[in-house]
């Protein structure tokens, strides 16, 4: 019996100091001066029990021994076996009910983000395992100094393997895993002190889509340089091609011309119908005399070159836009308007006027020559023209009377560049 109520008085000692000890860490003094005079009990039990069942020669540490049955020993041990075991269930919903620093410890270690508090010196108030762990992939260590540990994430150059990035005051890492971590730091008050938080946000997901946008922004940089230089040549091409055709027709003219030249030589004529066949001559002379063109350095320049050599006069008023974007509306404009103003009205004048707003470019032409007969049926290169503005978000109107005019407005901050 004596050797069981030892072995059960050395257990109660242990559970009383594990008692002392959450008590202790839970702030509450009174009940933690309470179990520390258990745990005083206890030990002095024990060792009564241990001095009683060794039977030392030595004289005993005690100023008297007690002479108590066996029995009464035993229903004391049960008693505070049963008080330890109250106290510890009570101790368990003390922490189920109110935040305690084990359990805000539990909380912060569960977050996905990366949470370390410290003092104005360096010493660390609070880390939870996300930091921790990102403490050990980017510096090899547990995290000691906080001060320190800024110092490294923010200064110190990046360990092999890992990427940093500054975005003003705040660091990216991305991580030899893949992974990427945003890592900032912001100012607390706790308990009247001024204290620095360093928090560190995952954005793998956001870093490999930014990433992904990059390179997708790279290949589109590229095919829209192909486009562009597509785009010349196919307004190069055009070009040609109208030259072609109108070269051809003053060809058939000449033929026409000469005859006339016949008749008022054979028939005789006035001052004016000389003036008018000197002019047609002199214009159909100057296309066939015509040289190679000079190579153009933009669309707009290539523009005034074709229409020049087209007898065309083409009129700019107001600023040309240099946005790709704009611009190569614009320009496919202005060569729809070319052909037409030749090919339809007979004219030999484009004005185009640009205006612009902070939101809107408005731009609209009109051009010398005969007037529409009636209403302008789009088709062909005015339909093109119609869907690639309402495409980039603007809007086009079509005018017959008293004369053709062609407007376009343009959302500029709709049109990407």
């Amino acid at each position: 019996m004596r050797h069981v109520l030892g072995v059960f008085s050395v257990l109660l000692f242990m559970e009383s100091v594990l008692v002392s000890a959450l008590l202790f860490r839970q702030k509450r003094r009174g009940w933690f001066c309470l179990s520390l005079g258990i745990s005083l009990f206890c030990y002095g039990l024990e060792q009564y029990l241990a001095d009683d069942l060794l039977k030392a020669v030595r004289a005993p540490s005690w100023p008297f021994r007690l002479q108590a049955p066996m029995w009464a020993i035993g229903a004391i041990c049960v008693l505070l076996a049963l008080a330890l075991s109250c106290a510890l269930w009570r101790i368990s919903l003390y922490e189920k009910s109110r935040i305690t620093p084990m359990s805000i410890k539990e909380a912060t270690d569960s977050l996905p983000a990366g949470m370390l508090c410290f003092a104005p010196g360096g010493q660390i108030l609070l880390c939870n395992a996300a930091m921790s762990g990102l403490c050990r992939a980017v510096t090899g260590e547990e995290p000691v100094n906080g001060k320190a540990l800024r110092e490294k994430l923010f200064s110190a150059p990046p360990p092999q393997g890992c990427t940093r990035l500054m975005l003003g005051e705040e660091a990216v890492y991305a991580l030899p895993d893949g992974s990427a971590w945003k890592i900032s730091v912001y100012p607390l008050v706790f308990e009247r002190h001024s204290v620095q938080m360093l928090l560190a946000l995952d954005i793998s997901e956001t870093y490999r889509q930014t990433q992904k946008l990059e390179r997708m922004q790279a290949d589109l940089s590229t095919l829209e340089k192909r486009l562009k230089a597509v785009n010349r040549d196919i307004v190069a091409l055009t070009a040609e091609r109208e030259m072609l055709n109108t070269r051809v027709k003053i060809h058939d003219e000449l033929g026409s011309n000469l005859l006339a030249i016949k008749r008022l030589i054979a028939l005789g004529g006035g001052p004016r119908e000389r003036r008018q066949l000197m002019e047609r001559l002199r214009l159909n002379l100057s296309f066939l005399q015509a040289g190679p063109e000079k190579s153009a350095s933009d669309e707009y320049e290539l523009l005034f070159q074709t229409a020049k050599n087209l007898g065309l006069t083409l009129e700019i008023n107001g600023p040309l836009p240099q946005k790709e974007s704009l611009k190569r509306i614009l320009t496919t404009a202005i060569h729809e308007c070319v052909t037409n103003t030749l090919r339809h009205a007979r004219g030999d004048r484009l004005r185009v006027l640009l205006s612009e707003s902070d939101e809107t470019l408005t731009a609209v032409f009109t051009n010398s020559g005969q007037a529409p007969q009636g209403p302008i049926q789009e088709k062909g290169g005015l339909l093109s023209l119609r869907q690639m503005v309402e495409v980039a978000g603007g809007t086009m109107r079509v005018e017959s009377q008293p004369a053709f005019a062609l407007r376009l407005e343009l959302n500029k901050s709709s049109v990407e560049g």
